[in-house]
């Protein structure tokens, strides 16, 4: 089980990142086209070793798709994972997101069709991308 940072000082000394989780998710799945919630787990515990505050969006009907349904819940139970309200994309959602807390967001994503919404240089600027090898996320 992931445990969220209990202190206080710790998290306020970590960047925030807002994480589009289901372009992460997308990138790896198992042999029934599930999402695996250690996918989820390893992009939160290494977003944390990189010194980052990270916060996963996902869309809502996506966990439906998961491997381990009951491990996906106790993530957002957790708040490791936040759904995206049903029926909206989390596109909008983090990219609203990381701007209000004027951090970074990961994606591979270009989002251009937000540029005209929030700007072609402010996307292209706190937009960090990765890799995903042999179970291991490689960030920018």
């Amino acid at each position: 089980m992931i445990e969220k940072e209990s202190f206080i000082s710790k998290s306020i000394l970590r960047e925030k990142i807002i994480v589009d989780l289901a372009n992460i998710l997308f990138r790896d799945r198992d042999d029934k086209g599930n999402f695996k919630v250690k996918n989820i787990r390893k992009v939160y515990s290494t977003l944390l070793e990189e010194n980052y505050d990270p916060y996963l969006i996902l869309d809502a009907p996506l966990r439906h798709s998961m491997d381990f349904k009951q491990e996906y819940e106790e993530l957002v139970e957790d708040g490791i994972v936040y759904q995206a309200p049903a029926g909206r994309k989390a596109d909008k959602f983090f990219l609203k997101i990381a701007k209000a807390f004027k951090c970074k967001f990961l994606t591979n994503d270009l989002c251009k069709e937000y540029y005209d919404d929030y700007g072609k240089e402010w996307i292209r600027e706190n937009r960090k991308t990765f890799m995903f090898i042999n179970g291991e996320l490689i960030l920018e």
